[in-house]
């Protein structure tokens, strides 16, 4: 076996623990929020407010598509529909059939915790250690779909050499941003409202 191989499966299996690790965070912050957002559907559909229940399953379709969780998402996305329709008579079995389906996804999940459990804890601390001695980059990310600053947050926080040190919705708060944290790097879309990504 040629050096470079044995170097090329090293990096993959750390890419690998690395993965686990990230997530098992993802899946914690999951199985938290869950049971908190089908509470708050409920609320809202037995008040009748088809705004409320869109948006949180929105959000909910939003944290399954980090897992590509494709029956949590069709679900949540199908009961969304159903609330901007004001068609609430369907909206009862929709919400149930969305709460099987996160119920699926929690258990599945389970292993993943089990195995963060079972990775070597000395290791994890030892790199990001060593990452935390090196300068990390620096950045803040710029956008007003709370869904999209959210999958970007957990991409950027799969990386140890990275460091997300504020958000923000448009670009007024972008500008407060950049004079009082000074990034690296600024992640902007370009369509927002108060002050787009080019002014």
């Amino acid at each position: 076996m040629r050096v470079s191989d044995v170097l090329n499966q090293a990096a993959l299996m750390d890419r690998i623990d690395h993965d686990i690790e990230f997530l098992a965070d993802a899946a914690e912050l999951y199985n938290k929020d869950r049971s908190k957002l089908i509470s708050q559907m409920r609320k809202a559909l037995s008040k009748h407010d088809t705004g409320a229940l869109a948006n949180a399953a929105h959000t909910l379709s939003g944290l399954a598509c980090s897992f590509s969780a494709q029956p949590v998402v069709y679900a949540a996305l199908k009961l969304e529909q159903l609330a901007e329709k004001d068609e609430l008579h369907g909206a009862e079995e929709a919400l149930a059939a969305l709460e099987d389906e996160t119920n699926r996804l929690q258990t599945a999940l389970r292993g993943l915790l089990h195995q963060r459990r079972k990775t070597d804890v000395p290791k994890r601390h030892q790199r990001k250690a060593l990452t935390t001695a090196k300068h990390r980059i620096r950045v803040i990310t710029i956008d007003d779909h709370e869904i999209t600053r959210n999958g970007i947050r957990f991409m950027l926080l799969a990386r140890d050499e990275i460091e997300l040190v504020g958000e923000a919705r448009n670009g007024a708060e972008a500008l407060r941003l950049c004079t009082e944290l000074k990034p690296d790097i600024v992640l902007m879309d370009l369509k927002m409202p108060k002050m787009n990504g080019v002014e």
